[in-house]
């Protein structure tokens, strides 16, 4: 067994092997081993580069007061770089693994999809975490940017947690007790000091002091940089993000603040960057003389040209190998290569049977089946100029049918030639143009593939494509082989240095040796023996198939079922399900803890016993056949896991919830907006306003505790359970159940279609956040572009509107929004809701255009003109009052009305009818019964239709004239408050 120095000491001889210099860690603090300027400098710039070293690492938010197995605020990271990075750097990290004794066979290795982001210093990068029987040993990144400049040539770099790889070869479950040399063990060395180091990071640190030395490093960078000193500017900035951390650890740092703060750290950092390439670019950049890259030798395979025949068809396969696709990528890579090269084979007229595709962690595959060898000869007929243009009287070319001859190209004929049949390629049409005939060339697929297929390969668009290497090509991750067979024949073509070929490759680990597939319809089976299941369906039937003998086996239901299992299916090539089981002591804690750690982090599938119970025991996906080692390893990693889990949730439930109150008013919620503690006083404001408005009791004691779990350790370590967590926390400090759901339903919904609260108290709580949101947001000019909104206030809105309109709720926004673009905004937002509940846009119009900022009433008056229009004839009718009354009225400015001026039956009569309709109208908007206001306003058609035949409105007599308008402005009048019929148009009639 390797101790923990003799692991260091094997990974360095190593690396040194492969021409590592063995460096050593940096003498500043930071939170990772990219924060060294031997990786992130070197990482800029065009100068090859190899190097390793130990980087001691703090991360104070991650430590436990040495009370957790296997979390730390001070923890040890092996570095690799290796600029640029190697083709077979995969092969390179597991023959390290090898090199450390562990035997690769007896273990499940994973790439697991999780890219890398250092946003204070401007880096980013695509790749895994490896995983080694479920617990994360290393982090493998191909980076893309460092300081906001692009890695080129690319780096690939190995961080290996060394305290997990420790604990994992020597096979102790705790940190503490992994053995650092032959007499003593982790914990005698670091337990001490990792329990002081603790108290200092989330206790004493001095918050105040603090700021101060974050605004003093990045005030002495910014001068740095001004003075050009690459190495020292670059120092202040990893000293601001040391900064940056404590108060973390101190819970000193809201969502809000923690962006700006990154920013100011990302703004020194990317400075230095910059800096450090123009110094290297003015020295010439050294290193390239001394270590040149090396220039490629490969030889793309030359085009060939192979025998067809029109009448034969052949199947196409092709397969494009990688290093380990994303999981979530794969779905839609598979569908976009299901349409795209079919498409572009239909584009050149050829047809085919039907298509396949495939797809695994390694591997995107297509089988087009029966494609015609090639197309034939085809006479292609095309219409020319005007005969008149091209022949004079005589029947003789002009100077116009030189040129056009030329272009053909034929010397020019006379219109006789033509005529008499002398010119094969032309002919004349019905005496008036020329038609010229021509014979298109007959092309080979297999031709046609050549040029087509490494187009298609480079345009599947996955949401992020890297670079890797020195190419400048871009895929999901780098490529490592392609095959492409037409029939038994491989289709030649390289993309960089891959040329494509007839082997594919077997299993990972069961099997990673190249297979040799000679025509498509063996692709599957041959797979299939080296124990992948390329087959995407087939291999779903499968895990489903386990699963399912799985439950019946322990009388279970797997939660979350599908989650769980579109990703597995795209983590493995042939998945062995088995069962596992974690101490029942941590059945104590929320199922929804349990969940997160088993299905986020870890990809398990939990279970739920007859009873309705969460279970201890759990299923997982293996990628190759399961034994002893590999499951008791997963339950240790679990096991650590929950540990943490438990921990935090201990130590968060020592206080009641109201306590955590205190530690908001630490945290700001925004640098112009104060602190979260602020943010809930305004909550429970609005709450009480809310309350007051919807006729409810207010949710004052939710309102109060809403923010409380922000500042929990469990909330900080897993966000995505704000509100969960707080609901938990009410219920053990003793708070009510309607307290504490609507702590839980004041994120609702987290999406635009998503669920809306259930309760009163936390619909009511819901709309308190996100007005909340939305108003302070607004009021210091922070509003959302057509490109950005980086506070979600575009869902926030949604949220309000669907909540009000699906709780069936009357109320004014613009009696708790003052800001004008505010409520703009929400009503903007009231048409996309209008447009997907089914209604036509010029209805949406008509009602929007009326002065009201209550959706629910908005929606409701909505409904009713749709339901009424639905009725053609009536609704004609009341448009034709609106649009007759309006054409009489508009070019009037206001009058009196006076009953004792009106003479005529048909005014009188009018009259009569108004102030009835008045009566009823005003019951109907009263009781907000709109579509009884629209029948009410109908029957106006025929009191008005006697009106305009009888009466003449502009008659001479202005007194009669000026009553007879103030008549017809009086009935226009009454639709303005219920709709504006401007953009209406006759219905469509009903069949």
């Amino acid at each position: 067994m390797l101790t923990f120095q003799e692991i260091i000491f094997r990974l360095q001889q190593f690396w040194m092997d492969q021409g590592c210099l063995l460096q050593q860690g940096y003498n500043l603090e930071s939170g990772a081993g990219t924060f060294n300027p031997e990786t992130f400098l070197r990482c800029i710039g065009p100068e090859p580069y190899k190097m390793c070293n130990v980087e001691i690492c703090k991360r104070p938010t991650d430590g436990r007061y040495g009370e957790n197995p296997n979390r730390l605020q001070r923890f040890h990271q092996f570095q690799v770089i290796l600029k640029p990075s190697p083709l077979d750097s995969q092969n390179l990290y597991l023959q390290s693994l090898e090199a450390l004794g562990l035997n690769l066979s007896e273990h499940d290795i994973r790439f697991v999809h999780d890219d890398w982001a250092s946003p204070t210093q401007g880096a980013w990068g695509l790749g895994w975490e490896i995983w080694c029987d479920g617990m994360e040993i290393t982090q493998y990144t191909y980076f893309q940017s460092v300081g906001g400049i692009d890695v080129r040539p690319v780096v690939v770099e190995y961080a290996y947690g060394l305290e997990r790889l420790a604990m994992f070869l020597q096979g102790v479950s705790n940190v503490y007790d992994i053995k650092y040399n032959d007499t003593l063990t982790y914990g005698d060395v670091f337990l001490q000091n990792e329990i002081t180091a603790c108290q200092y990071n989330f206790e004493d640190a001095d918050v105040t002091m603090l700021r101060r030395h974050f605004d003093d490093f990045e005030r002495e960078g910014k001068r740095l940089i001004e003075l050009k000193r690459v190495s020292s500017a670059y120092e202040f900035a990893i000293k601001a993000s040391h900064v940056f951390n404590l108060l973390e650890a101190r819970s000193a740092i809201s969502v809000t603040a923690r962006v700006d703060l990154m920013h100011r750290i990302k703004a020194l950092s990317c400075a230095s960057a910059k800096l450090y390439l123009d110094e290297r670019e003015n020295l010439d950049f050294p290193l390239l003389k001394k270590d040149p890259l090396p220039l490629s030798t490969f030889t793309p395979p030359a085009k060939k040209e192979i025998p067809y025949s029109t009448q034969k068809v052949q199947d196409l396969l092709l397969e494009i190998g990688s290093e380990e696709i994303p999981a979530s990528f794969m779905p839609a890579a598979m569908l976009h290569l299901e349409k795209a090269l079919p498409k572009a084979l239909s584009e050149y007229g050829l047809t085919f049977s039907h298509v396949e595709v495939y797809g695994a962690t390694r591997r995107l595959a297509i089988r087009i089946f029966s494609i015609p060898e090639g197309i034939p000869p085809q006479k292609v007929e095309k219409k020319g100029p005007p005969l008149s243009t091209l022949f004079d009287n005589e029947g003789n070319p002009t100077k116009q049918a030189v040129g056009f001859f030329q272009s053909i190209p034929i010397s020019p004929p006379t219109r006789q030639e033509i005529e008499e049949g002398r010119i094969p390629s032309l002919s004349i049409l019905e005496d008036k143009y020329l038609v010229v005939f021509s014979e298109k060339k007959g092309l080979s697929t297999f031709s046609i593939l050549q040029e087509l297929l490494p187009k298609i390969i480079q345009e599947i668009p996955f949401p992020k494509k890297m670079r890797w290497s020195t190419f400048d090509t871009t895929y999901a991750r780098p490529l490592r082989w392609i095959l492409a067979l037409y029939g038994s024949n491989v289709v030649p073509f390289a993309i960089d240095t891959i040329a494509s070929g007839n082997l594919s490759y077997g299993h990972g680990q069961l099997y990673p040796y190249p297979v040799k597939i000679r025509a498509p319809k063996k692709y599957l089976t041959k797979l299939r023996r080296r124990k992948v299941l390329a087959c995407t369906v087939e291999r779903r039937k499968f895990l489903e198939k386990q699963l399912h003998k799985w439950e019946w086996k322990l009388e279970a239901t797997i939660l979350h079922k599908e989650k769980v299992l579109s990703e597995v299916l795209f983590l493995s090539e042939y998945p062995q399900v088995a069962s596992a089981s974690f101490d029942k002591r941590f059945l104590s804690l929320p199922q929804e803890l349990l969940s997160s750690e088993m299905i986020d982090h870890q990809r398990y599938f939990p279970l739920q016993n007859k009873d309705g119970s969460f279970s201890s025991t759990f299923l997982l996906a293996i990628d190759r056949n399961p034994n002893e080692i590999i499951l008791r390893n997963n339950e240790a990693v679990l096991t650590a896991r929950l540990s943490d889990g438990f921990f935090l949730y201990e130590l968060d439930t020592k206080q009641p919830l109201d306590y955590y109150n205190k530690a908001l008013e630490a945290i700001n919620f925004h640098p112009e907006l104060g602190s979260l503690f602020e943010k809930t006083k305004r909550l429970l404001k609005l709450s009480e306003t809310l309350g007051f408005l919807l006729g409810f009791s207010a949710p004052s004691r939710a309102a109060l505790l809403a923010k409380a779990d922000l500042s929990t350790q469990v909330v900080y370590q897993f966000p995505e359970l704000q509100g969960t967590m707080g609901k938990y926390y009410a219920l053990k400090s003793g708070e009510t159940e309607e307290t504490a759901l609507a702590i839980e339903e004041q994120y609702l919904p987290l999406t635009e279609g998503g669920k809306i609260p259930d309760t009163t108290s936390g619909a009511i709580l819901a709309l308190a956040d996100k007005l909340d949101n939305l108003i302070s947001y607004f009021s210091v000019g922070i509003k959302p572009s057509s490109s950005k909104d980086p506070y979600a206030l575009r869902r926030a809105a949604i949220g309000i509107l669907r909540i009000l309109i699906e709780k069936k709720w009357f109320l004014d926004l613009s009696k708790v929004v003052a800001n004008a673009d505010l409520l703009t905004f929400l009503k903007q937002r009231i048409k996309a809701i209008l447009l997907d509940s089914g209604f036509e846009k010029e209805e949406i119009d008509a009602i929007l255009s009326i002065p009201s900022y209550d959706p629910y009433d908005i929606y409701c008056r909505t409904e009713a003109l749709h339901a009424f229009r639905e009725k053609s004839k009536a609704f004609d009718h009341l448009l034709e009052v609106y649009k007759r009354v309006h054409g009489q009225t508009s070019a009037f400015e206001k009058k009196n009305f006076s009953l004792s001026l009106l003479e005529e039956p048909g005014e009188k009569e009018l009259s009569t009818a108004l102030i009835t309709v008045k009566g009823t109208l005003e019951i109907a908007l009263t009781k907000k019964d709109y579509l009884t206001a629209f029948q009410t306003l109908s029957t106006l058609h025929s009191p008005l239709s006697y009106f305009f035949d009888t009466v003449r409105v502009l008659t001479p007599d202005a007194a009669l004239q000026e009553n007879r308008i103030a008549l017809l402005q009086e009935l226009s009048d009454i639709t303005k408050g219920l709709v504006d019929f401007t953009s209406c148009s006759v219905s469509e009639k009903k069949s």
